[in-house]
């Protein structure tokens, strides 16, 4: 008779139990690995993009004030030339098809003139991009219409054209505004401050009429 096979299966709880036990201790020991290594990892990258951008936000308004000085300081020159020979201007719109070439010719000048240095110095920067920005599309459409229509097919004609850089910067301002390099901050900083003077604690609020009445009360029997 052949012996009967024995098990090989086991059947015992406690081992099964030691396994899972130690299974997890290993899972959490890999967890907790994992941690220690990106933990600093993590909190380097994120360091490293804040300081990103804060010094990214810290080159805004220097930035700006580089772009309205460099840009406008070119385009108020250009307005300067054009009013000097207002005649050869209203010469050039005449060509152009434009109507009352004379006094357009005036008016983008002054614009290009006038708009350029306030927009240098950063007063009514917003208000000022406007002109600016319609003089340069007026200028596009006109003088430089082929630049338009190649938008797509051919977009360094657009970008070469000479009304570009103003037109970018004007929209730039537009948007953005000056920054803190401008007259635009200077007011807004001035009119932030009440009466053009340094916030007075309460404290300091309360003491002054109680002064004044103890002035009052002080000087009223020698006044009698």
């Amino acid at each position: 008779m052949s012996k009967p096979q024995r098990s090989i299966t086991n059947d015992n709880p406690f081992n099964s139990r030691c396994f899972a036990q130690r299974g997890q201790q290993l899972i959490h020991a890999l967890y907790e690995c994992h941690l220690q290594i990106m933990n600093p990892l993590v909190n380097f990258i994120r360091r490293g993009y804040e300081l990103l951008v804060a010094g990214g936000n810290s080159l805004q308004s220097p930035f700006l004030l580089f772009l309205r000085v460099y840009f406008f300081s070119q385009l108020f020159m250009t307005g300067q030339g054009h009013l000097a020979h207002i005649g050869k201007v209203a010469d050039f719109f005449v060509t152009l098809g434009i109507p009352l070439p004379t006094q357009n010719a005036y008016l983008s000048s002054t614009v290009e003139c006038f708009g350029s240095l306030l927009l240098i110095i950063g007063l009514a920067s917003r208000l000022t991009a406007v002109p600016v920005a319609v003089t340069m599309a007026v200028a596009y459409l006109t003088a430089d219409f082929e630049a338009i229509t190649s938008f797509f097919s051919d977009p360094d004609k657009f970008v070469k054209a000479d009304p570009f850089p103003y037109f970018i910067c004007a929209l730039i301002v537009l948007v953005f505004g000056p920054g803190r390099f401008s007259v635009d901050a200077l007011i807004k900083w001035k009119m932030s401050e009440p009466n053009g003077r340094r916030c007075l604690p309460e404290s300091e609020l309360v003491r002054i009429p109680d002064l004044h009445r103890s002035q009052g009360a002080a000087g009223g029997p020698e006044s009698r």
